[in-house]
């Protein structure tokens, strides 16, 4: 992980904290010796990357039929996978993958990208 994958994951883990504290930003922040603004900064930021991965997953997907000779349907028949490119990523998708699983997966990795 990069020093900035470090520094969100971090941060998400004491903003998942602070929110399940049940107490005023303030307060918790105060009692954590975090600085307030500081979290607000990366409370901020992280909110709006979120709020990206959200937008980009409700975008619409558009399908294309793919078709090839008989030598790539024979060997689809055998071991059907399809590669899924999400930015510098390839996916291999095989004919009994996980809807939601691979849903969950892509947005990661367009965060990520």
């Amino acid at each position: 992980m990069s020093k900035g994958e470090v520094q969100e994951s971090k941060w998400r883990k004491v903003i998942t904290e602070m929110q399940s504290s049940g107490k005023a930003q303030r307060s918790w922040c105060k009692e954590q010796g975090i600085n307030y603004h500081t979290m607000r900064n990366w409370y901020t930021k992280l909110n709006q990357v979120t709020a990206k991965v959200k937008e980009n997953a409700e975008k619409s997907t558009e399908w294309l039929e793919v078709s090839g000779g008989s030598e790539v349907e024979e060997a689809a028949a055998i071991n059907p996978i399809i590669q899924v490119q999400v930015g510098c990523f390839t996916i291999n998708v095989t004919s009994n993958f996980e809807k939601n699983t691979f849903y969950d997966i892509c947005k990661t990795l367009v965060n990520l990208c």
